[in-house]
C-alpha cells in the first residue's frame, strides 16, 4: 500500500487502567496503490476520504481508482464483528476475469461490461470471499442455444470465490450464467483440480474424484454449437498432457432436440467420454442408437456407427409452414463434417432398408458421398451420390444393384414375395433437383435396367400394382376379356427364363428404352411405352406370346374354329411332341395402374368375320438381352 494522504490522526488516551486506547484516522488519499498478491489483485490511481476508528474498523464513503485496467469506484464499510465489505463498481475486460481466476472455460465470452462486486475480509479465511454479479452486456458469448448472446442483450451473471491463503490451499468457486449454467469449481496451485459443470438451472455437487465432469439438461442443442463451445472453452482440450489442468471424465447431455448438422434427434440422450483416439459420443434417440468418434486430430474423418436410424421422410403435402420448419432447410453441403458412416439398420418411413455404409467428403458447396455400401436382406448395392449448391440445388446418384433372392427385400418392404428370381442385376443412373432427402417423382430424371434369371413372377397380397406397372399380370387380364381360364397358370405365378428392362426417365415419367422383354415356358412378351411414375398411370404397347399346346381354347377361338381345338389336342397327344408353335397377342393397356384397362381393337381382322376375332400369325418371339456389369 502506498501514495499520498493528507492525514489527520486523533488518539483519545485513557487515564486509567480500565479504559482502552482508541485511535482514528481521516485522511484524504491520493494516487494511492494497493497490492495483495493473496487476492491477486492491484488497485492504482486511488483517491478519496478514507476513515479508520480502531472500534469501527476502516470506512470509506467513496473512493475511485482503477483495477484490472479499468475505472472502480469503491465503499468501504466494517460491521462490529469486525468483517470488511468492500463494495466495488466498474467495468472490466471479461478475458481478464478469465485469467484473474484462471477459469478457462470463460473462453467463450468476450467483450468489456459493468461489473458489482464485494470483497469481504474477516480474521481469519473462513469468510473471505468475493461476490461478483453482471449483466454482462457488452458480452458475446459463443455457446449452444439458451447460453449464447449477442453484446446487446443481457444475461445475469453471478459468481463467488474464496480469496486469500496460499496458492496451495483449495479454494472453491461457484458460478451461475443466465440460470443454464451451474459450476462448482475447486482451484489448488493455480490450477483447477476438480470441477462440475451442469447445463440447467439444476444445482452441481462438487465431483468426489480429480477431473471435470460436465451434465445437465437443454430443450435444445445444436451440434456443431456444443462442440465448438467444449473445445473453446478448453474443456475438450483439457488432457493429461497437461498435469497442471484437470481432465476432463465425462459430458452426459439430455435434450428434448439435438440437431446433428440439419438432422433433428428426438429425446437424445448423450454421454461424451475420452478414447485413445480423441472423444466418442456415445447416444440414444427416439431416431437412432449409437456412436460417435471426434478424433483428436482434426484433419481425420469422424466415425459414426449406429446400431439403428430410422429416417422420417418429411411430407411435402404438408402446409408450408410445416415445410419451412423443416430443420435440414438451407443446410449448405460443405457444411457438414467429415464422416465414415455405418448403419446397422436403417429404416424409412418405416420401412426397413438393411445395412449401409458410406463416406461423407465435403467440399465448398459441395459434398460426395463416396463408397456407398449396402446389403438390403442379400440384395446387394454399390454407389455413389453427388449433392451440388450452386445457386439451386443438385442431387445425382448411381447405383449398381445385385440380387439372389430380391423377394426376400420385397417381403421385408411390405409387397408380400412378389417375385421369386435365381439372379437380378440392375443399375440407376438418376438426378433431382434438390438436397438427398428432397427425392420427389416429378422431379427425378435418369435411367434405369435391370435384367432377372430363373424365376416367378407372383400376384400376391398387394404385390399386384407393383407388377402391373410392367404389365405382367395382365396375362389375367387378357384371359377375362376372352372368357378363359388360365388358373392353373397362376396358381403358382407366372414363370420366366429372362426378363430384361431399359427405362429412360424424364420427370418421373417412364419410358422403355428398348423393349421390356420377358420369356418363359408359359409366355413370351415383349412391352413398349411408358409409366408415369407421379400420376401412377401406365400406357404401354404389349405382344404376348402363347404356345398352342398350353392354350388350346384361346387358340380355338382366336382362330375362330372352336372345332379346331380337338384336332389339334388330339394331334398333340397322338405325336407326344408338344407343337412347336406360338399366338401372338398384340394389345394396349392404359390407365391407373391398379386397374388398367386393355384395349384389344387394334388386332387385325379377318374379312366377312364381323366383331370375331380375326386369325392371326403364328410366330416365335424373339427374346431380347440386355448385358448389365456391376
Amino acid at each position: 500500500m502506498g501514495g499520498s494522504t493528507n492525514t489527520l490522526l486523533q488518539l483519545a488516551i485513557p487515564v486509567t487502567s480500565a479504559g482502552k486506547l482508541n485511535v482514528r484516522v481521516n485522511g484524504d488519499l491520493a494516487r494511492g496503490h494497493f497490492v495483495s498478491p493473496e487476492l491477486g489483485l492491484n488497485f492504482s490511481q486511488l483517491a478519496g476520504h478514507v476513515q479508520y476508528d480502531s472500534r469501527g474498523g476502516l470506512n470509506s464513503p467513496g473512493i475511485k481508482g482503477q483495477l484490472f485496467g479499468k475505472s472502480v469506484q469503491a465503499a468501504i464499510k466494517t460491521d462490529q464483528a469486525g468483517a470488511t465489505r468492500i463494495g466495488l463498481e466498474g467495468a472490466v475486460d471479461i478475458d481478464v476475469i478469465r485469467k484473474w481466476l484462471n477459469l478457462d472455460i470463460l473462453k467463450i465470452a468476450s467483450g468489456t461490461t459493468q461489473y458489482k462486486a464485494a470483497l469481504e475480509l474477516c480474521p481469519g479465511l473462513t469468510c473471505r470471499q468475493l461476490t461478483l454479479t453482471s449483466d454482462l452486456k457488452g458480452v458475446e458469448l459463443s455457446a449452444p442455444d439458451g447460453l449464447s448472446k449477442d453484446k446487446n442483450s443481457v444475461m445475469p451473471f453471478d459468481l463467488v470465490t474464496e480469496v486469500g491463503g496460499n496458492t496451495d490451499t483449495p479454494r472453491l468457486l461457484r458460478f451461475n450464467l443466465g440460470k443454464q449454467l451451474n459450476a462448482v469449481v475447486q482451484t489448488q496451485f493455480g490450477a483447477i483440480r476438480r470441477a462440475r459443470f451442469t447445463l440447467g438451472d439444476a444445482s452441481p455437487r462438487l465431483p468426489d474424484f480429480d477431473g471435470i465432469w460436465v451434465d445437465g439438461y437443454l430443450p435444445r442443442v445444436e451440434f456443431a454449437q456444443l462442440n465448438a463451445f467444449l473445445r473453446q472453452s478448453g474443456l475438450l482440450t483439457a488432457t493429461d498432457q497437461n498435469p497442471k489442468g484437470a481432465v476432463l471424465q465425462e459430458v452426459t447431455v439430455n435434450t428434448a432436440e439435438f440437431d446433428l448438422g440439419g438432422l433433428v434427434l428426438n429425446n437424445l440422450s448423450a454421454r461424451v467420454i475420452p478414447d485413445n483416439l480423441g472423444w466418442m459420443i456415445q447416444g440414444k434417440a427416439d431416431q437412432l442408437a449409437g456412436r460417435l468418434l471426434l478424433p483428436a486430430d482434426t484433419q481425420q474423418p469422424m466415425q459414426l456407427k449406429l446400431d439403428q436410424l430410422v429416417w422420417k421422410k418429411t411430407d411435402k403435402t404438408a402446409t408450408e409452414t410445416e415445410v419451412e420448419a423443416d430443420p435440414l432447410t438451407g443446410l449448405n453441403p460443405g457444411d457438414l463434417p467429415e464422416m465414415d458412416v455405418e448403419i446397422a439398420a436403417l429404416f424409412i418411413n418405416e420401412k426397413p432398408l438393411g445395412s449401409w455404409s458410406l463416406l461423407l467428403r465435403p467440399q465448398p458447396n459441395h459434398l460426395n458421398v463416396e463408397q456407398i455400401r449396402g446389403d438390403m436382406f442379400g440384395t446387394q448395392v454399390k454407389g455413389e451420390l453427388d449433392w451440388q449448391q450452386n445457386g439451386t440445388q443438385l442431387t445425382e446418384l448411381s447405383l449398381n444393384l445385385k440380387s439372389e433372392n430380391f423377394g426376400k427385400a420385397l417381403a421385408a418392404w411390405g409387397y408380400a414375395k412378389a417375385l421369386e428370381t435365381e439372379k437380378l442385376k440392375g443399375y440407376a443412373q438418376l438426378s433431382w433437383s434438390g438436397a438427398p432427402w428432397d427425392f420427389e417423382l416429378a422431379e427425378l430424371d435418369g435411367q434405369v435396367d435391370f435384367n432377372a434369371r430363373n424365376g416367378r413372377l407372383l400376384d400376391v397380397g398387394n404385390s399386384g400394382n407393383l407388377l402391373r406397372v410392367f404389365g405382367i399380370l395382365n396375362l389375367q387380364s387378357l384371359s377375362r376379356r376372352l372368357r378363359l381360364d388360365f388358373t392353373d397358370l397362376f396358381k403358382t405365378g407366372v414363370a420366366f427364363d429372362a426378363m430384361d428392362a431399359s427405362y429412360e426417365i424424364e420427370h418421373g415419367v417412364a419410358r422403355t428404352r428398348s423393349p421390356f422383354v420377358m420369356t418363359g415356358p408359359s409366355a413370351n412378351m415383349a412391352l413398349t411405352g411408358q409409366l408415369d411414375l407421379v400420376q401412377e398411370t401406365v400406357d404401354k404397347e404389349i405382344e404376348v406370346a402363347l404356345p398352342v399346346t398350353g392354350n388350346i381354347p384361346l387358340v380355338s377361338v382366336l382362330l375362330g374354329a372352336p372345332q379346331v381345338a380337338g384336332a389339334v389336342f388330339l394331334l398333340d397327344k397322338l405325336i407326344g411332341d408338344p407343337l412347336e408353335k406360338f399366338t401372338t397377342v398384340r394389345y394396349r393397356l392404359k390407365g391407373n395402374w391398379s386397374n388398367p384397362e386393355a384395349d384389344f381393337s387394334a388386332l387385325p381382322k379377318e374379312s366377312g368375320q364381323g366383331d370375331r376375332l380375326g386369325p392371326v400369325s403364328y410366330t416365335h418371339l424373339r427374346a431380347h438381352e440386355t448385358s448389365l456389369h456391376l
